[in-house]
């Protein structure tokens, strides 16, 4: 998590939760992630990791202090000039998948959609994406119908 990253398309990151349950970057046989390769090297002995990337864990309070982050609308960007006078672009879960198994849509609502949608929250444009499209859609389906939240305009999914 940080105010700042050297990621491209984005100025900041934030990680309501750390680790994976799994996918084709991630196998016994096949360890090409990441977020995995950087949970091998400080899992369990850095603090804000987890314990290792295939213990899904949460991390609540990351995405409110996220929120009081700076608004970077109108502001130039020297190092990222594509950016220059955007919203700040918060990449959500870079060392994670936060629709893993293990992650209740009710703490995916509580941690991601009412922080994305408060008032700090608004300033900012939230970047998330998985590697689970099906998960995805039942969420999308499961925040419309059974939380009844629309889905915030200021929060982007890939």
């Amino acid at each position: 998590m940080g105010d700042k990253t050297k990621i491209e398309w984005c100025d900041s990151t934030v990680n309501p939760t750390m680790g994976c349950d799994g996918c084709e970057l991630w196998t016994p046989e096949n360890r090409i992630c990441y977020a995995g390769q950087l949970h091998q090297r400080y899992g369990g002995r850095t603090s804000g990791y987890a314990a290792s990337f295939e213990q899904v864990t949460e991390f609540p309070g990351r995405m409110e202090e996220a929120t009081k982050w700076s608004d970077l609308s109108g502001c130039e960007r020297p190092d990222k000039p594509w950016l220059n006078g955007l919203s700040r672009m918060i990449f959500v879960s870079d060392m994670s998948d936060l629709l893993s198994d293990a992650i209740s849509f009710d703490y995916i609502l509580d941690e991601v959609i009412w922080k994305v949608l408060n008032e700090r929250g608004m300033k900012h444009r939230w970047l998330w994406l998985t590697k689970r499209p099906k998960r995805m859609a039942e969420f999308s389906h499961w925040l419309r119908n059974d939380a009844r939240v629309q889905w915030p305009t200021n929060l982007w999914v890939g």
